[in-house]
């Protein structure tokens, strides 16, 4: 999945969320100890608390792309308060990649 989330969306940095639910607030999910070894096995750089590191300390515009919504977050008032808070994050994408 992730090789070919890399070869049909050319995204150039992946992260996920291994160990929390969809309904998880963002700034809360993956604070469990653990989740860390997950995204070292699968090759990813890093998990949901990465990708908000990572959005604070670039000074580019980002595009994030998600897989689908309810992957991304079940909670639309995470989105406005992502978008709010992280001056990098330019434009999201929802996508659905064909099987």
């Amino acid at each position: 999945m992730i090789s070919d989330l890399k070869e049909r969306s050319f995204a150039t940095r992946i992260f996920l969320s291994p160990c929390s639910w969809a309904s998880t607030p963002l700034q809360s999910r993956n604070l469990q100890p653990g989740s860390q070894g997950i995204t070292d096995n699968l090759g990813v750089y890093g998990n949901t608390q990465d990708l908000l590191t990572y959005l604070k300390s670039v000074n580019h515009n980002v595009c994030l792309v998600a897989i689908d919504f309810a992957g991304l977050t079940t909670r639309s008032e995470d989105i406005t308060k992502s978008v709010q808070t992280n001056a990098s994050l330019k434009k999201l994408q929802l996508k659905l990649l064909p099987c």
